[in-house]
């Protein structure tokens, strides 16, 4: 007998199924411990010497479920088996350590999708938690609870607004969209012209341009000479390669662009679709496929599509040297005819549909053979030596875009007539002006691009990481473009004074840099934490002048919705302070019951109390006490609800 502990109640069910008899899975529903709120919780003095300096304490609402799996575990194997990440792991260490002295012996296991074959061989080789993974995640939640207890707080103080905070990620993020607004708002569009000429050979017309001329009075001399002269003329068969399977990075970027989807919903239906079983899991920064994938897709390419689909030997697709490569590509579990959309189609809600399609097609694309096209290069010259270059393009065999049906690139279209060096053509010519445009801005997908690109963040953080500036009201998303907000230039203006290292892309990539070396075991855990608390050694003694005066995220949650009823924004130096921010608190409850009770009766309300009320509520009516009233009618309605179950039950 032993006890699996996951993370989900979808997943645990699915398991279940798996391993049947002689096992019980149990659902932890996510983290189950974690440092407290209310309090630093991280002792930078031990830290320094080696010693362990966090103090945890269990999340609200976990007391009944810890109970519950101390019970199942007592005397039991007990395997853990959250998510295959540093967070997974670090919920797995959390679990061994409460449950070490009720349980027989503590294992983790590990597996990548949800399927029989996986989840058994993952059962049959259970290993030791990796503690190098585990201080990985220490170190990122000790960096985070710095800049949070510190910089945060002084953000709010500065700018007086409680909904305010910085990150070691977000703000980096933040300060690029920031940066490229600045950008489009200074730029002034710059006029140039092109002068396009329209040729005919053989019956087909065709047009070639001119590279941009600055000057129009350049642009113009163009006009006068109506003969150019072919001074080269190629062709070329150009193989085009399939795109690698999915990452985390590029599935969300698809699906932005796609389905217009945010990567937090996109992350969310893959979470689905990973939890029952359909694809492998989807946080991943590696486009490898397994050996028995790679064989199992050319199998179905055969079967589906024929041998002309399948190349001769299979594509190996590489992770970038800075990614963690501890994952395949995001991929269905079901590489047979039976995983195919159209099977799946009522067993999948729309949205889990749509992804797993595209995942499904991205997949099976990457092993098949490339698409073949005929390219065209024309170049024309005038009597005045100006060159004239004319594209074209077709396709001669689809290969895998018969599958994935990606973008084409802006190379030409058609096939232009057979053209050789040194004959002439005439051309009806005229001029076009334009004017250059300003950088676009970010769209939620081309800024998950951004940070996978800068290494800023990981596949775990992109899809957050964006939430959390949407969240915090640092940017709105307008017709698919992120756009900042005034709040997010006054942010970044705070940063860039007090703490401008926040802001750089290359240092917070630096940091992920060392995390990862933490995680491989080549850098002790506690150096990027002291490399962060001396960035702000000067707000250090802030941790203690108050250590008790921190306010809760519920209590600043719950000051944040009396806020909004007021409409009346909480001072900066209250949100830093408990006992402050309760007094406000409490001032805010007494405007609203004022509020509540000199807000006039209705015409409804009134008319009940005329015809039921007695003497002294009506006088009340009369004297605009409306408080009594109300109270008065609440009572009324209360004992006429008792009548009616008395009726019920007689």
């Amino acid at each position: 007998m032993a006890l699996v502990i996951v993370e989900s109640p979808t997943k645990a069910k699915k398991i279940q199924a798996i391993l049947g008899r002689g096992f019980t899975v149990k659902a932890s529903l996510g983290h189950i411990r974690d440092l407290p709120s209310n309090e630093f919780a991280v002792d930078l003095e031990k830290l320094k010497k080696g010693s362990f300096p966090f103090v945890f304490s269990l999340l609200p609402g976990k007391g009944k479920i810890v109970k519950e799996l101390k019970k199942l575990a007592r005397g039991q194997l007990v395997l853990c088996a959250s998510d295959p990440d540093r967070e997974g792991e670090a919920i797995a260490w959390h679990i061994a350590e409460l449950l070490k002295p009720h349980a027989k012996e503590i294992k983790r296991i590990e597996f990548h999708e949800i399927t029989k074959r996986a989840i058994q061989r993952a059962v049959k080789e259970p290993r030791e938690i990796d503690r190098n993974r585990v201080n990985a995640q220490f170190a990122r939640r000790a960096i985070d609870r710095i800049l949070g207890y510190l910089i945060s707080p002084e953000l709010q103080k500065e700018l007086g607004r409680s909904s305010l905070s910085a990150g070691r990620v977000q703000s980096t993020v933040l300060a690029e969209i920031v940066k490229r607004e600045k950008e489009i708002k200074k730029f002034v569009p710059k006029p140039f012209w092109i002068v396009e000429a329209q040729l005919e050979k053989d019956g087909k017309r065709f047009i070639a341009r001119t590279d941009k001329f600055w000057e129009k009075e350049k642009a113009q001399e163009n006009l006068s000479y109506k003969t150019l002269k072919v001074v080269k003329a190629e062709k070329r068969r150009r193989l085009e390669k399939p795109k690698s399977p999915f990452t985390s990075s590029v599935l969300q970027q698809e699906a932005n662009r796609l389905f217009r989807w945010s990567p937090e919903f996109t992350m969310k239906i893959a979470q689905e679709l990973f939890e029952n079983g359909y694809i492998t899991y989807h946080r991943s920064d590696s486009p490898r496929l397994s050996e028995d994938a790679v064989l199992m897709l050319r199998n179905l390419i055969n079967q589906l599509y024929g041998k002309e689909y399948l190349p001769e030997k299979p594509y190996i697709y590489k992770a970038k040297g800075d990614a963690q490569d501890a994952h395949e590509a995001i991929r269905p579990t079901n590489l047979t005819p039976q995983g195919a959309p159209e099977v799946l189609r009522g067993r999948l809600t729309p949205q889990q549909l749509k992804l797993y399609t595209l995942i499904w097609k991205r997949a099976v694309a990457c092993q098949m053979s490339p698409a073949v096209w005929n390219t065209q290069t024309v170049v024309l010259q005038n009597d005045l030596g100006t060159k004239f270059t004319a594209k074209g393009k077709a396709l001669v065999f689809e290969g895998w875009r018969r599958v994935y049906n990606a973008e084409v690139d802006e190379e030409g279209e058609g096939i232009l007539p057979d053209l050789q060096a040194g004959e002439f053509l005439r051309a009806e010519v005229k001029l076009k002006e334009d004017k250059t445009k300003p950088p676009s801005r970010y769209s939620e997908g081309s800024i998950v691009k951004w940070m996978e690109k800068t290494g800023v963040g990981r596949p775990s953080t992109y899809a957050s990481t964006v939430k959390t500036l949407k969240k915090r009201g640092y940017v709105v998303v307008k017709s698919g473009k992120m756009v900042p907000t005034d709040t997010a230039f006054k942010v970044i203006e705070f940063l860039e004074k007090k703490h401008p290292w926040m802001l750089s892309p290359e240092l917070t990539a630096e940091m992920e840099k060392h995390l990862d070396l933490v995680e491989q075991g080549k850098l002790d855990w506690r150096r990027p934490v002291l490399e962060t608390a001396e960035k702000v050694r000067e707000l250090l003694p802030l941790l203690n002048e108050k250590p008790n005066d921190t306010p809760t995220e519920k209590q600043l949650s719950f000051a944040r919705t009396l806020s909004e009823r007021l409409k009346e924004e909480i001072p900066g130096e209250v949100l830093i302070s408990k006992k402050k921010l309760s007094e406000w608190i409490t001032k805010a409850r007494e405007k609203i019951a004022q509020q509540k009770t000199k807000a006039p009766l209705s015409e409804k309300q009134k008319a009940v109390i005329e015809k039921n009320g007695d003497e002294k509520v009506k006088k009340a009516l009369q004297e605009g006490n409306y408080g009594y009233c109300r109270r008065w009618l609440d009572g009324f309605f209360k004992s006429l609800e008792k009548k009616k179950r008395g009726r019920r039950k007689g």
